[in-house]
């Protein structure tokens, strides 16, 4: 079948609705805040998510929250959101797939241990398949990345 509409020019997915300018970005946070969700937050999930950030904060507001102790991007009902709707299926994937932390240089090995072990109870690992993750992770990043992580794991 041959195309009749070119898709180049539409928006799709969280760039539907995304705001045109700086002020209509600043009107979608101001919205979408919430109690323990500040403004560097919600423009995070926004940058992330596009428009679809809507849906992630429903997810995130429909139950408890915690912020990850090793970063303030991400928090334990986020990456459960991921593990659920986000084709997250390797600990690696948050990194380079996700968000934006590897390609920063932010990408500690707290950081690996801690969504490691938060993405173990969604994924269903156990301490071998934890480790196992967290060593490939660690491997992806210094090899294609560069990125120097200094993981826990023993």
């Amino acid at each position: 079948m041959q195309r009749t509409v070119s898709t180049a020019q539409l928006p799709i997915g969280g760039g539907a609705g995304f705001p045109a300018d700086e002020a209509g970005v600043q009107k979608w946070i101001k919205a979408h805040m919430a109690a323990g969700r500040d403004a560097d937050r919600t423009a995070g999930l926004l940058t992330r998510y596009g428009t679809r950030a809507e849906t992630v904060i429903e997810f995130l507001d429909a139950a408890p929250d915690q912020a990850l102790r090793s970063t303030r991007e991400l928090s334990v009902r986020e990456l459960e959101f991921m593990a659920s709707n986000e084709q997250v299926g390797h600990l690696v994937d948050v990194f380079i797939r996700r968000t934006s932390l590897a390609f920063r240089g932010l990408v500690t090995g707290e950081l690996l241990n801690e969504v490691a072990e938060v993405l173990s109870v969604p994924l269903k690992w156990d301490a071998s398949a934890r480790a196992a993750e967290t060593k490939h992770a660690q491997d992806v990043l210094q090899r294609f990345h560069r990125v120097e992580t200094h993981s826990l794991v023993s």
